[in-house]
């Protein structure tokens, strides 16, 4: 706290003294008021042209800092045991948010929902849900899952359209002649050790979600939290509709993970700080697979990776609208490799898990040997107050802001690096790096695969010559 100034007895004025003050007190009298309330809302603009000119101004100059990251309300420490309880779910279908899908034509196939029933990623309960078709709402439908128990719908957010509803909560027409449709890899789902403490910030899943790396639906997937699970909560987004939980899974290299809110019922969340700067992705436009090549579809937004595992470092993220071509497999069968553009992988080559891709035509895919795992460089952890990179993956790191520039090294998940500065678009961060593998001490990293807190301005740097 700062020091308050002491307060000091004055002398009492003497005559002279207070003669003077009379006077310029009299003299103050006569001169203009200064102003000392609060300025009035500025006139209105004179209705005819100034006499003068007003000189043209330069116009403004770069910036030449990353500010620091604005501060929000003081974060007060959590608050001890008390007796609130998580809310209450229903265990059964229908939790989540509403969603409004194309209706059936007249005379085409289609259901209308007798209770509300969520959309699924597939055929199944531990498949992640889209949302939910409220209680007589319709929908088109476009097919039936072998086993005749699940209705396919047009849901256009997802991938090639495809939504799953089960037939048990539904009433269908003109469903006769729709055609069988394969159901798509059940993605992994994250297993938990242990409940949280009564007394820190932690929601209950009101049904099976997508674990993402980031607070929005545009970020990569890292799996299905099963319904009902009760997680730890550790972040918010600033506009409170997403939380960002603990999750012990080797499948989450940073032991944190972001879902909606609306998907969970939260206690002692009240107190939870704000997250860091997380940069939503930049998609990546894979090049179109040949004629008759196998293909892939992306069932979430999806981490592409220089091999098939988590420990090899993250290139950049493809949509769920992208198309990729598959080129091999790994030798578990737990990842594809795809072809990709130049600027992202020298050789033009990729790889995404398997359990999030549909695949078609992919019985003839040859295998292809994993390439050695990078060795990984342990960074310079930051002091308080300094700007700081948390790695949220496994990430490489250049002499500058691309893969065109000399490739320096990889950092593991989850590891801390000083920021020394920034690129002026703010999509790569220069990173502290020891001396031992740079002279210079500096690299570039993609701002997206990290979460930044800067604490205090950092400057903007030009990329070096290449």
């Amino acid at each position: 706290m700062k020091k308050q100034p002491s307060l000091k007895w004055m002398r009492p004025y003497g005559r002279s003294t207070l003669l003077i003050i009379l006077i310029a007190a009299l003299l103050a009298s006569c001169s203009t008021p200064q102003e000392t309330a609060e300025p009035t809302a500025p006139l209105p603009p004179p209705t005819t042209a100034p006499t003068t000119t007003p000189a043209p101004t330069e116009p403004p100059l770069p910036p030449t800092e990353l500010p620091a990251t604005p501060t929000a309300e003081p974060e007060p420490t959590v608050p001890p045991a008390t007796e609130e309880t998580l809310p209450p779910v229903s265990e059964v279908e229908g939790n989540g948010v509403a969603l409004a899908l194309p209706s059936p034509k007249e005379g085409k196939p289609g259901l209308v929902a007798t209770t509300n029933v969520n959309v699924r990623s597939g055929p199944g309960t531990e498949y992640a849900s889209y949302g939910v078709l409220l209680e007589g709402e319709s929908a088109e439908v476009t097919g039936i899952s072998p086993d005749g128990l699940w209705w396919v719908v047009n849901y256009p957010d997802s991938t090639l359209s495809l939504g799953w509803v089960t037939s048990e909560f539904t009433a269908a027409s003109n469903t006769g002649d729709v055609p069988v449709v394969q159901p798509p890899p059940i993605p992994p789902t994250l297993v938990f050790t242990s409940a949280p403490a009564a007394n820190i910030p932690q929601a209950r899943l009101v049904d099976s979600i997508y674990l993402r790396t980031g607070p929005g639906d545009e970020f990569p997937a890292y799996g299905v939290i099963p319904a009902y699970k009760v997680v730890p909560i550790i972040y918010r987004n600033r506009e409170g509709d997403w939380w960002a939980v603990q999750v012990n899974s080797n499948l989450v290299p940073s032991s944190h993970g972001w879902i909606p809110a609306a998907y969970a019922r939260a206690k002692n969340a009240r107190y939870t700080p704000l997250t860091p700067l997380h940069p939503s992705p930049t998609y990546i436009e894979l090049p179109a697979p040949a004629e008759g090549a196998p293909t892939g579809y992306p069932m979430t937004p999806l981490y592409l990776r220089s091999g098939p595992g988590t420990e090899y470092p993250v290139l950049g993220v493809v949509s769920t609208q992208a198309v990729a071509e598959i080129t091999g497999h790994s030798d578990n069968g737990e990842w594809w490799q795809v072809r990709v553009p130049n600027e992202i992988a020298l050789d033009e080559l990729a790889w995404v898990p398997a359990p999030f891709i549909y695949n078609v035509g992919t019985d003839e895919v040859p295998l292809v040997q994993s390439p050695p795992a990078p060795e990984l460089i342990d960074s310079i952890e930051p002091s308080a107050g300094d700007p700081s990179a948390l790695t949220l993956e496994t990430v490489n790191f250049y002499s500058g802001p691309g893969n065109e520039w000399t490739l320096m090294g990889t950092l593991p998940a989850n590891a801390q690096a000083i920021i020394v500065g920034a690129s002026r678009d703010g999509d790569w961060y220069i990173i502290r790096i020891p001396l031992a593998v740079d002279p210079g001490g500096q690299a570039w990293v993609k701002a997206e695969f990290v979460e930044a807190e800067i604490k205090r301005s950092v400057p903007i740097m030009e990329p070096p010559a290449k």
